[in-house]
């Protein structure tokens, strides 16, 4: 089986990412130094170069499944978060 798990909000998905990558923290448990929350100055180049890397990612991808021929099942992150 073949799965590929998504953002259906490829922005948020670009502001999560270049959040991450400009502090280096990927993760917070809530408890210990990860759990101090550090707010970087607004870039929206960055942000915006961001979600054209995740766009161009996702196009790559589709494109190795049709190559392949592969059908993937195709999991939403909002989807999956939000469910029971």
């Amino acid at each position: 089986p073949c799965v590929m798990l998504f953002r259906e909000d490829i922005v948020s998905q670009g502001i999560s990412l270049w959040r991450a990558v400009t502090t280096k923290m990927f993760h917070a448990t809530g408890q210990g130094p990860a759990a101090r929350v550090v707010d970087p100055p607004y870039d929206a180049e960055g942000i915006h170069r961001w979600i054209r890397h995740l766009a161009n990612h996702e196009r790559g991808l589709q494109g190795l499944f049709a190559r392949k021929g592969l059908a993937p099942r195709f999991l939403s992150y909002e989807v999956l978060t939000t469910a029971d």
